[in-house]
């Protein structure tokens, strides 16, 4: 019995004919591209800038100054700066200043970097706001939606690492800086 409904249905689907139409149809995209016209760039609007380091004989390794844009008040162990346990007691380094430029409302993301740099008994380092070490900083920000610049500080540190090295004169650190578009 069930192979005769079977054969029943497969005769009644066979003479069912079914029709089918298909069109393809047109869609219009116009596109205005300025790919190449809105560069991202960055350019230094203030260098990083240290007062004159002072080095003494009772100046201790791990003797810090920071270019954070404040008064350096605090020495590296947690105490008031004073003429032994700092760099620059009370005095103040200058972050560098980012100008980026580019597409207003356009996230992009911004690296800083620099390999920790020993030179003559100072290290440079970049640093967070409280003057921890970094080597390399990411983030993503965006572009204020009224003009396509950003300005963003840079901070860093220099700290005494051996005394017995220390020499008279000007010390070249270096750090780079990237951006894109996300």
């Amino acid at each position: 019995m069930k192979h005769r409904i079977a054969n029943f249905m497969l005769t009644l689907l066979g003479l069912v004919t079914v029709q089918a139409q298909s069109e393809t149809y047109n869609v219009d995209v116009e596109v205005a591209s300025s790919v190449g016209q809105n560069l991202l760039t960055l350019a230094e609007t203030r260098p990083t800038s240290y007062p004159i380091i002072a080095v003494n004989d009772a100046t201790p390794n791990d003797a810090r100054c920071g270019a954070n844009n404040k008064p350096n008040d605090i020495a590296f162990d947690g105490n008031p700066v004073n003429n032994v346990n700092s760099l620059c007691p009370q005095l103040t380094g200058e972050t560098s200043i980012i100008q980026f430029t580019g597409v207003p409302n356009a996230t992009i993301n911004i690296t800083y970097s620099a390999p920790i740099q020993d030179k003559a008994g100072i290290r440079f380092s970049l640093a967070h706001t409280n003057l921890t070490t970094l080597t390399s900083f990411t983030y993503s920000t965006a572009f204020p939606s009224t003009e396509g610049i950003l300005y963003r500080n840079i901070f860093s540190k220099v700290e005494l690492y051996d005394k017995s090295l220390v020499i008279d004169g000007v010390l070249d650190f270096t750090y780079e800086v990237t951006a894109a578009y996300q």
